[in-house]
């Protein structure tokens, strides 16, 4: 899991509340669920907007954070994943969304039989790269996402999602 969180490098933004009219908001691609999604879902948790303020769309997670060390007056939402790598740059919390699920392997069983399903299934859930040095050599190369293995889970993990998306609707721009 990860969560998508709003800092700062700003040395007067210490809270929420420290958050006021004509601070710039630095985020991911637009649809992104750390860009605009998860943004305005921590704003209304403090019954703010993000329409609001102005916010500008800058790439990467790794650029959010390089907007914030470089840009005055500024917060920023990005993967907690990314951020740890360069928690020692002094990057401040504000606040946090809940746990998102990393990383999903999502199969269309009109296309692929429920027992080619099963077997990937099994074969993913059965490597344990953290407690076997064979599985570890099979999966040092893959992704961070993956590389540590896998977890079954349901569909309502993604729930916070689904009901933030009938609730926020991403404007077109940014502003």
């Amino acid at each position: 899991y990860y969560t998508c969180d709003l800092i700062t490098t700003e040395k007067n933004i210490k809270t929420f509340e420290d958050i006021k009219k004509g601070t710039q908001f630095r985020l991911t691609r637009k649809l992104s669920t750390c860009g605009y999604l998860m943004t305005q879902f921590i704003m209304l948790k403090h019954n703010q907007d993000l329409k609001d303020f102005n916010y500008q769309y800058v790439g990467t997670h790794s650029n959010v954070l390089l907007s914030l060390l470089m840009d005055n007056h500024t917060v920023g939402t990005a993967k907690s994943t990314i951020i740890e790598k360069y928690k020692h740059l002094g990057f401040k919390l504000i606040d946090t969304s809940p746990h998102i699920p990393g990383f999903s392997f999502i199969t269309n069983s009109k296309k692929i039989p429920q027992k080619t399903i099963t077997k990937i299934q099994n074969a993913l859930l059965k490597l344990k790269p953290l407690e076997n040095n064979y599985d570890k050599q099979i999966t040092n190369k893959w992704s961070p996402n993956t590389k540590y293995g896998a977890v079954k889970t349901t569909s309502d993990i993604y729930n916070l999602i689904i009901e933030t998306l009938k609730n926020v609707d991403i404007p077109k721009e940014s502003k």
